[in-house]
């Protein structure tokens, strides 16, 4: 369900800040953040609002599952605790989920800005904290939001058990890999492949570290 907040006439010339966040660094691009900016732009200028350059704070790279993580989440917040002389009245945001995904977190967030009087406007979902209905809206997203996460966690769990049941690397660098026999200059390769039968990956990535230091890593085809 979407909303269109009835804007009164006399905040249209209200000055607002953007908020904007992508979580990973080799899944997304840093063009992520310019987009999501850009779509808040587009959104304050429908509405008659004015976004002041030096108030577009990002985090880049960084997951949305604890804001005490994230320094631009943090010095917004520190912005909104500390700006008396109300420099702007609201923060954009692309979507709920850029704000985060811990529903405890992003409620406790929303009652902060209320407190003191800064409103919130999420463009994909058209949902602006002044709307009455904001916390029973907002509940629904944020909870989506996190439930994402969790979904997420479960995925990766899965797939990376798969890889090893495989007899494939099952995280870092070089995810999916299978592992083949080469020549080993440094020796000892017959002893990792049998501590890798019986499962000792702790030794293993110990023993790489120790003694294959030397050895290249594979690459990609380009």
């Amino acid at each position: 369900m979407r909303r269109t907040p009835a804007v009164p006439e006399a905040l249209s010339s209200q000055v607002v800040c953007v908020y904007a966040r992508f979580s990973n660094d080799q899944l997304q691009r840093d063009a992520s953040i310019e987009d999501q900016v850009r779509t808040c732009t587009d959104a304050a200028t429908a509405n008659g609002w004015s976004v002041e350059p030096s108030l577009i704070i990002s985090d880049a790279g960084v997951s949305g599952a604890q804001m005490s993580t994230r320094e631009g989440i943090q010095t917004l917040l520190h912005r909104i605790q500390s700006d008396r002389t109300r420099t702007f009245q609201g923060v954009l945001f692309d979507d709920s989920s850029r704000l985060g995904r811990n529903l405890s977190e992003v409620l406790s967030f929303c009652k902060v800005c209320e407190f003191h009087q800064v409103f919130l406007y999420f463009v994909n979902q058209e949902l602006d904290s002044r709307d009455p209905n904001f916390y029973q809206l907002m509940i629904q997203f944020a909870s989506g939001d996190e439930q994402f996460l969790k979904k997420l966690k479960h995925a990766v769990t899965r797939g990376q058990k798969g890889r090893i049941a495989e007899g494939m690397i099952h995280g870092g660098r070089y995810y999916g890999y299978k592992t083949v026999a080469i020549a080993d200059p440094l020796g000892g390769l017959a002893s990792l492949v049998a501590m890798h039968k019986i499962g000792d990956v702790l030794r293993i990535q110990e023993a790489f570290r120790a003694r294959f230091r030397a050895v290249l890593a594979p690459t990609a085809l380009r």
